[in-house]
């Protein structure tokens, strides 16, 4: 017999929604628990919320120590390369110390700055550089 995990919101005692915990997606239904908590749900086995507790520790803890240009690739969904251009951007390199540094030509790091600008919704390497740090200035 399947185990289920029942998420009972407290707008709603008397709706409960089960989810299916046995041969589920781990992460799926860490999402699905985290998910009811965030509207206001109750997780009543304590042992799921021992485990989302942990998860979301966990994750804020690495979020934590992401990198700000980390961060803004992984939100936009730059490509590996994308990520070592803003990277260099953030360290205030121009375009031909990008193009030495990744062995790729000038026309080509100007290529990748266009994508990423397309993706991250600036125009400028100023509001590229804005966006990384906040407006607060390179960190040292």
């Amino acid at each position: 017999m399947a185990a289920t995990l029942q998420l009972i919101t407290d707008s709603d005692a008397a709706d409960d929604r089960a989810l299916p915990a046995a041969g589920a997606d781990v992460a799926e239904v860490l999402r699905a628990a985290a998910a009811a908590v965030d509207a206001g749900g109750a997780i009543t086995d304590p042992a799921l919320l021992e485990l989302v507790q942990l998860a979301r520790r966990l994750t804020g803890a690495a979020a934590a120590e992401q990198s700000p240009t980390a961060r803004l690739a992984a939100a936009h969904g730059l490509s590996d390369r994308e990520r070592e251009v803003l990277e260099l951007v953030a360290r205030g390199f121009s375009v031909a110390q990008m193009a030495h540094s990744l062995f790729l030509s000038k026309s080509t790091v100007t290529f990748h700055l266009g994508r990423i600008y397309a993706k991250i919704g600036v125009r400028t390497r100023h509001e590229l550089s804005t966006t990384i740090w906040g407006g607060q200035g390179r960190a040292a």
